[in-house]
């Protein structure tokens, strides 16, 4: 059963919020594309409810009404719980996926200072690796170990987001990377944030990057494991985040001085790459 108003809703938040991924989601199979769009969806609420969005319900009740959409049809309406519903009863081990979602927006809430990397890995999994395996589950997949690399596709992804939003986060007291990394390169957050030392930022900023292409290459098996009519889609993802750990590379500091940019056009192509390219 479809839920049109529902699945609207759910696509609107897409067309609105999700710049790098609508394009990857547009050329799936329109039922798996709205399963998307749902989890998408989905998963903006409970960012703006720790982000301080206008949004009136907190985590618990996000977490009631999770519970309650796995259970039983929701009317169809102009927001996502129809949508929802169907997809979870669809695809049942969607739902523990989503509430491991929300055990990482609760990680967001206050100020975050994260120890070691583990700490930090621990965090991106909960953020996106879950999104990543939900994902899969609408997708389709021929083996088990996809998930494991959808896990770090996931992993990778965040890290990358992390790395691009490192001074918006850093003044809400939010920071997600290591201390240990910080120790490790002699500089502080503050430093790092005021380019006290461009030497040293601009290697702590590429050992970060590093780190993140490591996560992109474990998740290269996950291409061809994905099902053939959706396989480009996680490609384009990977693609489009990779792209712009390269150009961090190239400009380490770019992403503090928020001069980092993937132009419409060049996104555009490397998702016709991942549609029509070779899958490695």
């Amino acid at each position: 059963m479809r839920f049109p108003r529902s699945e609207r809703y759910c696509q609107s938040i897409v067309l609105r919020r999700a710049g790098n991924f609508q394009a990857a989601l547009r050329l799936l199979p329109a039922s798996k594309r709205s399963s998307l769009y749902t989890l998408y969806a989905f998963a903006r609420l409970a960012d703006d409810i720790v982000d301080g969005g206008h949004v009136t319900m907190n985590l618990e009740e996000l977490a009631c009404r999770l519970e309650a959409c796995s259970k039983a049809p929701q009317p169809d309406g102009d927001d996502p719980w129809a949508s929802l519903s169907a997809t979870l009863r669809h695809h049942r081990p969607i739902t523990p996926l989503l509430h491991e979602l929300i055990e990482g927006m609760r990680r967001d809430e206050g100020s975050i200072g994260y120890t070691s990397w583990q700490d930090t890995e621990e965090y991106c999994y909960l953020a996106a690796g879950t999104v990543g395996l939900a994902s899969m589950e609408v997708f389709g997949y021929t083996s088990p170990n996809a998930r494991e690399h959808a896990r770090s596709l996931g992993i990778a992804l965040q890290l990358t987001n992390i790395l691009r939003d490192l001074r918006e986060d850093h003044q809400r007291g939010r920071q997600y990377l290591p201390q240990e990394d910080f120790d490790e390169f002699g500089i502080t957050p503050e430093d790092l944030m005021r380019i006290r030392d461009p030497q040293k930022a601009s290697a702590f900023m590429r050992f970060q990057a590093d780190r993140a292409l490591t996560y992109y290459e474990k998740a290269k098996p996950l291409y061809r494991l994905v099902r053939q009519d959706c396989r480009f889609c996680p490609r384009a993802l990977g693609l489009v985040y990779r792209e712009y750990l390269e150009l961090l590379k190239a400009d380490p500091l770019g992403s503090l001085k928020g001069t980092l940019k993937i132009g419409r056009w060049r996104k555009a192509s490397l998702v016709l790459q991942a549609r029509f390219g070779r899958h490695g």
